[in-house]
This record gives structure tokens, C-alpha cells and sequence, in this order.
């Protein structure tokens, strides 16, 4: 009697275990805004990373930009058809693309600060990017060689980073 009171306990300890995990995870994916791809995203970006992710690239991947991170996924093994693919990349640039395509000065710092802590800091401090001081052509070269060291910054970002590098790092104006 008591080793089956014993495998009892077990399964239902294991199956409130499951049910919270499976609680949360439907209400993390509850605060998605409605849409097509929401499912898509929910099912076939879940199975390998949180949706945290998409934090990173909110604001700043533009439809070209979220394709290619559909494309890219769908090669680390996303399951995901091409008309799903599609689907999900118009879901994406709608709910997590730039909201005005003629964004103002402070949507582009924001967005260059974005792109230097998301490409940039992930690989080293703030405090190399603070000694170098440059220019606005020295700065390109920087961020075409750190983009050419890996650095995950796509071309449309190359001048909203080096104008936030250069107007936060830049030579200071006497």
C-alpha cells in the first residue's frame, strides 16, 4: 500500500508541475497582439527560444529584415511552410516593425542605442566604445569591422548606429 501511495504523490506532483508550466507559458504568449502569425509565432519560434527574443529587433526590423530572420530560423530547423513564412513575417513587421518609417530624431537614438546594446555590447563594454572618440568616417569603419567580426548589423543600421556612435561617442565640441 504505501509504495502505491508513493507513485501516486509522484504523477500528481509531476502533473500540477506540468499544468503550471503550461499556465505560464500561455500567459506569457497571452500578451501577443492578435493577428494571423500570432499561432505561427507561438508554436513554431517556441519550440526553441522564448519570446524575450523579440525584444532585441522591436521597433528597429523592418519586413526585409524580419524575412530574413524567418529564413534564417527556417534553416536552424524552424517548422515553418513558406506561406506560413509569409504570414508570420507580415505579423511581425506590423506588430514588432518601426512604427513610422520617417522616424524622428529621437526614435533614432533610441534605435542606435538599441543596435549598440544588442550587436554591440554582447561581445565587449561600453568602455572600448567610449575611448575610441572618433569621427563620422572612423566610426564607419569601425562598425563595417566589427560587422565583418560578426557583429549583427544589417546595412540599413549602419547609419543609424554610427549616428548615435557619433553623437554619443563622437569628438566632444569645445
Amino acid at each position: 500500500m504505501k509504495c502505491m501511495f508513493g507513485r501516486t504523490a509522484v504523477w500528481l506532483g509531476l502533473t500540477v508541475v506540468f499544468a503550471a508550466v503550461a499556465f505560464a507559458a500561455g500567459q506569457q504568449n497571452s500578451n501577443l497582439p492578435e493577428g494571423d502569425g500570432k499561432k505561427i509565432l507561438e508554436t513554431a519560434c517556441t519550440v526553441c527560444h522564448g519570446l524575450e527574443a523579440l525584444d532585441k529587433f522591436k521597433g528597429i526590423y523592418k519586413s526585409n529584415q524580419w524575412r530574413d530572420l524567418v529564413v534564417n530560423m527556417k534553416a536552424y530547423g524552424a517548422s515553418v511552410s513558406d506561406a506560413e513564412a509569409t504570414t508570420l513575417v507580415d505579423y511581425l513587421t506590423k506588430n514588432f516593425g518601426p512604427k513610422d518609417a520617417a522616424a524622428g530624431a529621437a526614435d533614432n537614438d533610441a534605435a542606435g542605442k538599441q543596435i549598440l546594446d544588442t550587436a554591440c555590447s554582447t561581445c565587449h563594454g561600453l568602455d572600448l566604445v567610449q575611448g575610441l572618440n572618433s569621427k563620422k568616417k572612423a566610426w564607419t569603419d569601425v562598425v563595417r569591422n566589427m560587422i565583418g567580426n560578426g557583429a549583427a548589423v544589417t546595412e540599413e543600421q549602419v547609419p543609424v548606429l554610427v549616428d548615435y556612435l557619433l553623437k554619443n561617442y563622437g569628438p566632444k565640441k569645445e
